[in-house]
């Protein structure tokens, strides 16, 4: 951004977006919800959070590019994106257009609106203790069998560096213990816009790239398994970097 155009930029962020996005995640929060509770639970699951996201994107001038279309499955997938910034969330639930369930840290919950729809339309949450990793896969397995695809992170936090953190293995065990095939994406941008630790957005042009399935057929459902499913994974992701 041109250094005479900061100035602008800091007014109509903080006092036009900033609002408008407030705004706009109440309101997407009660149609979630409302949207479940009446019955439609799959389109709540995606429907209203795609429309934000996108909203999110245009007013912070962000336009997102998305490659690899045709490696959209049409089956119940684990997604395993890269996690560059905060602005990933937005990212995939616009882009993407895959009903999925998110994977999401506990404290979530207690984010005002945001936890409430996550929790109504069955988001499944990680307390990183041995009974809360037996509840994610016995989470993920009554996800799959509803036909929804889930959306979890494998680096469990956002880089600090702007490159590919070293992958968990929370997306090898899931996708081994349900048979689960896993789909690598990469997104290029996000950090340059917002890296992590910061509140103010810069625009920046963003890459989604969907590369083709990992299928689990090829893996013993072990250790071993795990390191190599999780090691494809990370090369896969890389690869589009």
């Amino acid at each position: 951004m041109h250094p005479l155009l900061k100035p602008f930029w800091a007014i109509y962020y903080w006092l036009i977006f900033v609002p408008l996005f407030v705004l706009a995640t109440i309101l997407t929060s009660i149609l979630t919800v409302l949207g479940s509770v009446l019955g439609w639970r799959r389109g709540a699951t995606y429907l209203p959070s795609r429309i934000w996201s996108k909203l999110t994107m245009t007013l912070l001038f962000s336009p997102v590019t998305v490659r690899g279309k045709e490696n959209i499955p049409d089956e119940a997938v684990l997604v395993a994106p890269n996690h560059m910034s905060a602005l990933d969330v937005f990212v995939m639930g616009g882009y993407l257009h895959m009903p999925c369930r998110w994977v999401l840290k506990a404290p979530i919950r207690k984010i005002p609106f945001v936890g409430w729809a996550c929790e109504q339309i069955g988001f499944i949450f990680v307390d990183h203790t041995p009974s809360g990793a037996r509840r994610v896969i016995s989470d993920a397995k009554a996800t799959i069998a509803e036909d929804f695809s889930i959306m979890i992170f494998p680096e469990g936090t956002r880089s600090t560096t702007g490159r590919v953190g070293r992958l968990r293995k929370g997306v090898a065990s899931i996708a081994l213990s349900t048979g689960t095939p896993v789909l690598p994406v990469t997104i290029n941008g996000t950090f340059e816009a917002l890296p992590k630790d910061h509140y103010f957005v810069h625009p920046h042009r963003i890459t989604m790239t969907i590369h083709p399935l990992i299928r689990t057929s090829g893996y013993s459902e072990d250790a071993e398994g795990m390191i190599r499913l999780t090691d494809d994974l990370a090369t896969a992701i890389k690869s589009g970097m």
